[in-house]
């Protein structure tokens, strides 16, 4: 199937919501998501130039995404990185969207002035966890835990 890189857009955040409803409940987590509090989430971060929220499209609907967020580092100068969410709907899995997803967040990690480091998680324990540990250690990520780090340093 054939997707394309997209950032998000105000129209794609009712599918993305759905999209990250379903990473969560796909993961080990027990609790049951809160639609309004993940669509008050993604609507921030899909119109706040300073995030990053990236989808795959596939006829003009979202079938992927991943949203990452940049803040200051609560104990020292500078900043830093993180992914909240990542997935990939089962009907474009096998296709290169959670990596090239993925290695559009590490570009735009590698843009952010005065950044300290960066992580990417894993939230799922499953098939999926060998294909992204390689994709993250292609990117200079090491494992630390369920997280994956990368600093400037």
């Amino acid at each position: 199937m054939t997707y394309q890189l997209a950032v998000a857009r105000p129209s794609h955040i009712d599918a993305m919501v759905k999209l990250c409803i379903s990473a969560y409940e796909e993961g080990p987590e027990p609790a049951t998501p809160n639609k309004d509090k993940v669509f008050g989430y993604v609507n921030d971060m899909v119109r706040d130039d300073h995030q990053l929220a990236l989808v795959a499209v596939v006829n003009g609907v979202p079938k992927g995404l991943i949203i990452g967020e940049v803040s200051g580092h609560a104990f020292a100068d500078g900043l830093v990185a993180s992914d909240t969410v990542i997935y990939v709907k089962p009907s474009i899995r096998g296709t290169h969207a959670a990596k090239e997803l993925i290695e559009a967040y590490s570009a735009w990690v590698d843009r952010i002035p005065n950044l300290i480091g960066s992580s990417l998680g894993i939230s799922q324990l499953g098939a999926s966890t060998q294909y992204l540990d390689s994709v993250y250690r292609s990117l200079g990520y090491k494992k630390v835990g369920y997280t994956y780090m990368r600093t400037t340093r």
